[in-house]
């Protein structure tokens, strides 16, 4: 009985999503698990490429698409590792990318976390850094938030808090401008 009692708390604890409260921000966390929307067999921005190839591209080619293997962030997560799990809640932001999640930290330090594995750790979307699922899958849904979804249920909205502007708003600002005029563009 008690290895069955054992068994139950590992199990909800490997699928629990990760609740650090250190100072109570959003970059203290991952986005929570995304399922895979019906009708797709992955959520890597390869396979929404298949489809939306001229978006692929444009992503491909971008900052988002490189947030993780970007010379200066490596150089940056090697002179700090121990709070290297903080950086990579906004360069890798679904927990389905995130290999080891902080779920608590000792003493309110966060050069201390405690880690767990995770248990759906998607290597394939880890590569893919900040990809089309951070913005367009909430709880096996996609699409474009507020439209009508091609590949099953409608998506209703996006998390506020969930654009993360943190140290690098002036690029925030910047990319957004573009993605207004993109939606512009793509609306004529």
């Amino acid at each position: 009985m008690k290895i069955l009692a054992f068994l139950v708390l590992l199990f909800a604890a490997a699928e629990s999503p990760a609740q650090v409260k250190i100072f109570g921000y959003w970059w203290e966390n991952p986005l929570s698990y995304q399922a895979t929307p019906q009708g797709l067999d992955s959520l890597s921005a390869r396979k929404c490429g298949v489809c939306h190839q001229e978006i692929y591209r444009e992503w491909h080619a971008s900052a988002h698409a490189h947030a993780l293997s970007d010379l200066q962030f490596q150089a940056e997560m090697k002179k700090s590792p121990e709070v290297g799990w903080l950086c990579l809640n906004c360069h890798t932001p679904l927990e389905n990318q995130i290999e080891r999640i902080a779920v608590s930290v000792r003493n309110r330090l966060t050069h201390q976390p405690v880690f767990r594995t995770n248990a759906r750790f998607d290597r394939e979307l880890h590569e893919d850094a900040v990809t089309c699922a951070v913005c367009h899958v909430r709880g096996a849904a996609s699409g474009t938030p507020g439209s009508p979804s091609t590949h099953g249920r409608h998506l209703h909205h996006v998390p506020s808090g969930h654009c993360r502007i943190h140290r690098h708003a002036g690029v925030y600002i910047r990319y957004r401008r573009r993605v207004e005029k993109w939606a512009v563009c793509r609306a004529q």
